[in-house]
């Protein structure tokens, strides 16, 4: 006589610890992933921004340095802020509460929103002789919680930008 094996009707308790086991390292896998991404995607964000504030802030303060220097302005540095004198008339360009400001030669106010750089330094260089100047504009910072800059410098024949830390 052969004997007849009962079907089962279910999973032993080994096999649901088995899937219950791989459920929990792919649900692990998943969410570290998406942490991981998370992180990228902000930082990318935070890169992007950067570079969208340094080039308004590079195009604004070169266009302005470039205007008042054909004016035969003269230049100086107060609280953050660079003024131009020309014929008694007084330009300056600024950062204050995350707005650039600069008021042009041609009698326009620009206003540029600014996101990530917090605060701007000037500094301007004239050679002995005052047949030329370099203007330096250090745009501040926070990154990986350090002050970081970007150093903008605009003379006739230098046009460049350095990063830099402190």
């Amino acid at each position: 006589m052969i004997k007849r094996r009962k079907l089962k009707k279910g999973a032993t308790l080994i096999e649901l610890t088995v899937v219950l086991a791989v459920l929990a390292i792919v649900s692990t896998m998943i969410v570290s992933f998406s942490v991981f991404l998370s992180a990228r995607v902000d930082t990318s964000v935070k890169a992007n921004s950067l570079m969208q504030d340094v080039v308004s802030i590079k195009a604004t303060f070169e266009s302005w340095v470039n205007d008042l220097t054909e004016k035969q302005a003269t230049f100086s540095c107060e609280n953050s802020s660079l003024k131009a004198t020309v014929n008694s008339s007084e330009y300056s360009i600024a950062l204050t509460d995350n707005v650039l400001s600069a008021t042009m030669p041609s009698g326009e106010d620009l206003t540029i929103n600014i996101t990530v750089i917090k605060e701007i330094a000037f500094n301007v260089v004239e050679n002995d002789s005052k047949t030329q100047t370099l203007f330096i504009c250090k745009a501040f910072y926070w990154a990986d919680n350090k002050l970081q800059y970007f150093s903008f410098t605009v003379n006739p024949f230098v046009n460049d930008v350095v990063q830099g830390g402190v």
